[in-house]
């Protein structure tokens, strides 16, 4: 853009690897582009070299300072191994992770809603089996309601205040 509107166009082509989360990604693309307004990511895709891919898109706004966002992350299939080596967990754990997240709202006050689901989780060689959370956006906070392994069912929510956090739920079996 002209010098008073400067913008920053950054793309990368599918093909590139990256070393990130313990693991190696074959980057399926980003395109980013940033000025004096905002931020927006159009696309941002990677595929693991030893499964899973995670995609991102959304934007940000730098004006009104309130800044509004919003944004989409989907991981499918994300080795649950790797997510413990990413945060640094000895764990023998076997399974796959996906998420669909919306974040919206703005930067003082995000809402977050979307499902997370496990499947085929094994740790210490005991097979778990699956769990499906379903997260619900609500002001300062987030609902989370499903089902653990297919032995408990959770039904919770949380909220941040200007107090701390507030948690309230209740955990079925």
């Amino acid at each position: 853009g002209p010098l008073r509107r400067p913008k920053i166009r950054f793309k990368m082509p599918a093909g590139v690897t990256a070393h990130v989360l313990g693991q190696s990604w074959q980057v399926g693309g980003i395109d980013l582009e940033v000025d004096q307004e905002g931020l927006a990511l159009r696309l941002l895709q990677a595929g693991g070299k030893t499964g899973g891919e995670i995609q991102v898109e959304g934007h940000m706004r730098f004006v009104p300072k309130t800044m509004p966002m919003q944004w989409r992350l989907r991981v499918t299939d994300f080795p649950v191994a790797a997510a413990l080596a990413a945060a640094q967990v000895d764990l023998p754990a076997s399974g796959r992770l996906s998420a669909d997240l919306h974040l919206s709202g703005s930067r003082k006050a995000p809402l977050v809603s979307g499902s997370i689901g496990l499947a085929g989780v094994t740790v210490m060689g005991v097979a778990l089996g699956d769990a499906t959370l379903t997260l619900g956006a609500m002001e300062s906070g987030v609902a989370v309601k499903g089902t653990i392994f297919n032995r408990f069912t959770v039904d919770a929510t949380a909220q941040l205040n200007p107090a701390g956090l507030r948690a309230n739920g209740s955990l079925s079996f």
